[in-house]
Formats: C-alpha cells, sequence, structure tokens
C-alpha cells in the first residue's frame, strides 16, 4: 500500500538544466546587500498564530490561523477591526490560508475545503465561491491573489490531480491554467498585471509521492496562461512576492532574504536578510506597502516591520 508522505525538501546544490535554462546558484544573491534589521511592530496578545497578510493602502490584513479570523491594523500598529470565527457558515472559516484584496472585496481562501469568501471593507460578508477540486484534507492552499477582473489560487496538494494554479473568472467559472505548478502570486501595483513564482515540484518515487522544495522559477500569467520567465535557484522556496514598476522583490523563506531582480531575471540586489535558523522558521509570510516590509512569525506569533529608508 502507497504510503502517503508529504517532504518540503530544500535541496541545496548546484543545478544544471539539460535544456538552454541554467539555474543561478545561491551564492549568485550576495552583493549589495543592505543592513537593516527586523523590528518588532505588532505584538498583541490578542494575535494568537499570524499567517498570511495583505497591506493594503491604510489597512494590513493578517489571518490568524489559530483564532480563525482576520485581524485588520492601521499602520501605527493600531488594531481597527477583527472579523470571522470558527465554523463553515457565512463568513466563518474552518482554516484560512491565504488573503488578498482588490478594489471591491477582501477575499479569504479556506484551506481544505475550497471556499472562497469575498467580504466589504468593513468585514462583512457578501458572497463565496467554491472550487471543487481543492475540497479535500490533502490540500493546502499557498497563495491566492486577484487582478481586478479574476481570481488566482496556488494550491499543493498529496493528489496530483488537484494541485496547480487556478484562475476564477468574473461568471465564477474555474479553469486550471498551471497542472504541476505550486507556489506564490505577486502583483504589479500600477499595472495589475499576475506574477507567479514556483516553489515546488511534485514527485512520485518507489512507494513515495508528495510535493517537495525543488524547481523555482518566475512566471507572468497572460491571456491565462503561465509564461516563463527566468529561473530561480533550486530550493530557493519563494513565498511571497511584490512588483512595483520594473522590479520584481521575492521573498525567499529557503534563505530568509528579500531579493530584488528585473524582468529579464537580473539579480539587483538584496533588501533584507537573516539567517534561515531557528530564531526565523516561523517566519513565512510577507507583504510590503510604501518601502516598509512586513512579515509574519506564526511561532512567536509576532509582526515584523523593516523600513527600507530606514
Amino acid at each position: 500500500m502507497r504510503r502517503f508522505l508529504l517532504f518540503f525538501i530544500i535541496a541545496i546544490f548546484l543545478c544544471g538544466c539539460n535544456g538552454k535554462e541554467k539555474a543561478p546558484t545561491w551564492e549568485s544573491y550576495t552583493n549589495l546587500r543592505m543592513k537593516v534589521k527586523k523590528g518588532i511592530f505588532i505584538q498583541d496578545t490578542n494575535l494568537k498564530k499570524p499567517g498570511a497578510l495583505f497591506a493594503a493602502e491604510k489597512v494590513l490584513y493578517i489571518i490568524d490561523k489559530e483564532e480563525k479570523c482576520v485581524f485588520c491594523y492601521d499602520y501605527d500598529g493600531r488594531l481597527l477591526n477583527r472579523f470571522g470565527k470558527l465554523g463553515n457558515g457565512k463568513g466563518e472559516f474552518d482554516e484560512p490560508a491565504a488573503i488578498t484584496v482588490d478594489e471591491q472585496y477582501i477575499y479569504v481562501a479556506d484551506e481544505k475545503t475550497g471556499r472562497i469568501q469575498f467580504f466589504d471593507f468593513d468585514g462583512n460578508y457578501q458572497k463565496e465561491v467554491y472550487i471543487e477540486d481543492l475540497d479535500d484534507i490533502s490540500v493546502r492552499i499557498l497563495d491566492i491573489e486577484s487582478d481586478g477582473t479574476n481570481l488566482y489560487v496556488s494550491a499543493g496538494s498529496m493528489d496530483e490531480k488537484r494541485l496547480g494554479v487556478y484562475q476564477l473568472d468574473q461568471n465564477e467559472t474555474v479553469k486550471r491554467i498551471g497542472k504541476t505548478e505550486i507556489g506564490c502570486f505577486g502583483r504589479n501595483v500600477n499595472t495589475n498585471e499576475i506574477f507567479f513564482a514556483n516553489a515546488y515540484e511534485y514527485f512520485e518515487k518507489d512507494d513515495m509521492f508528495g510535493y517537495q522544495g525543488g524547481k523555482s522559477f518566475l512566471a507572468r500569467i497572460t491571456d491565462g496562461k503561465l509564461k516563463r520567465m527566468f529561473l530561480l535557484p533550486e530550493g530557493y522556496l519563494p513565498a511571497k512576492l511584490y512588483i512595483e514598476d520594473d522590479k520584481i522583490y521575492i521573498f525567499s523563506e529557503a534563505l530568509m532574504e528579500v531579493d530584488v531582480f528585473d524582468y529579464s531575471g537580473n539579480y539587483i540586489e538584496t533588501l533584507f536578510a537573516e539567517t534561515a535558523e531557528t530564531e526565523n522558521r516561523g517566519v513565512s509570510c510577507m507583504a510590503v506597502r510604501d518601502n516598509v516590509i512586513y512579515l509574519s512569525d506564526t511561532e512567536n506569533n509576532l509582526i515584523y516591520k523593516v523600513g527600507l529608508n530606514e
């Protein structure tokens, strides 16, 4: 009988591709490092296990995995609102995993149920959509993003037929546009273009199968298709993207740093870097707003702030 085994393996070795592309090495991203450190931005006893976050114009939205709700803070660190609770009803969450915001709604994706709920900016439930393929206990939703017209969802799963990148249009028609890709999104704040960074790859070996840290690359979503732009190092584990003008900011969970690239894949600089060791093992989500990086720490129940102009 086949055993279900999920590996999150960070492969630290030099990798060459058989085709024309060749992945860069981790040592490529070591120059122009800025000497900035993270500081504690939010330390709130109400915040039990912060996960995914989104930095809107005036509000920082934070999913609390333990409280099964969304906390809303201003950029002075003051709590403005919270919405949601444990449950399967309207405005309730089972396993809230990903959040994004556009000009119309706040979107929250529930893991293992395939449900995405829409809220107004006061946190009031408006409606929901359901993606049948994502209604499974094996599904892990990694990210969600909106371009104002379509919603995009990235999911990993032990079932190869469920994992990938999904597009949900205005008619609530679901299309699977990436069948092997598992990663995170980023939206160009000026053009609303959606970008995708692959972090994991599916594998089958002997009696084991699942997904693991592997080939990483950056792609642009155009006309409902993923169009690859450039490779990242093997095992880079991109966890979140932020795009502004002609620069792409990528948070690497493996390296615990934020690197900047141009659209051709040329490395520009590293804005923030710390050791990917025990004290940072809970840091896995990033949001950016007005030259400030926000990071959530699920282990220590903190939100960090990295001011790039300080």
